[in-house]
């Protein structure tokens, strides 16, 4: 599995806006990754270590949801998550990952807010 790191970058136009957030992140102490996952992994957070790996196949709108989305486990969910309840109880880990998408609307709501708000200074 291949994981780059912030300073190794991709192509750069595309990635932009995942590596603005992937460095927010960092101010917090959250890690953020990107790499080659097995099979259609889209994305995990990995508790331990403050880390989230995002895989490096997702087109970028879904690479920026799968990011907002593992740093609403980061955020919400860390060193509170039970792993052997997530892998066998269907409902808790359903709730778990809902908590985690509401999460990535509610940073997708701000992120469109702010773009909205820099298009109407650039048009006055």
């Amino acid at each position: 599995m291949g994981i780059a790191t912030l300073s190794e970058g991709h192509d750069m136009a595309s990635w932009s806006i995942f590596w603005d957030v992937a460095a927010l992140a960092r101010k917090h102490g959250i890690n953020v990754r990107a790499g080659t996952l097995p099979g259609d992994e889209r994305g995990y957070y990995y508790d331990p270590e403050r880390l989230v790996v995002v895989s490096d196949k997702l087109d970028p709108y879904s690479r920026l949801w799968c990011l907002f989305h593992e740093l609403g486990h980061a955020v919400r969910h860390r060193g509170k998550l039970d792993y052997a309840r997530y892998q066998a109880d269907r409902r808790y880990w359903a709730d778990v990952e809902e908590e985690a998408d509401r999460f990535a609307r509610l940073l997708g709501r701000i992120g469109r807010a702010r773009q909205r708000e820099a298009h109407a200074r650039a048009k006055a």
